[in-house]
């Protein structure tokens, strides 16, 4: 067995995410992100919420228009 960290890319989803961002070229979109101190619901806490404001070029690039980050 090997520690090689996995990727989005290894689960089979790729194909899945190419194919959204490609029905949306020209579009906007809101990325969120959350940071806790651990897994457990009883036990840690969300510690950072982000988000980021995208377009999607026609390239199926992100270019970032605004941004957001919060400590808790």
């Amino acid at each position: 067995m090997t520690n090689e960290k996995k990727w989005w890319r290894d689960f089979g989803v790729g194909q899945k995410i190419v194919e959204i961002l490609s029905q949306n070229k020209g579009h906007e979109m809101i990325i969120f992100d959350t940071e806790t101190t651990g897994l457990s619901a009883e036990l840690n806490h969300v510690i950072q919420l982000s988000a980021i404001k995208c377009m999607i070029d026609e390239d199926c690039q992100f270019y970032e228009l605004g941004r957001l980050d919060t400590y808790i």
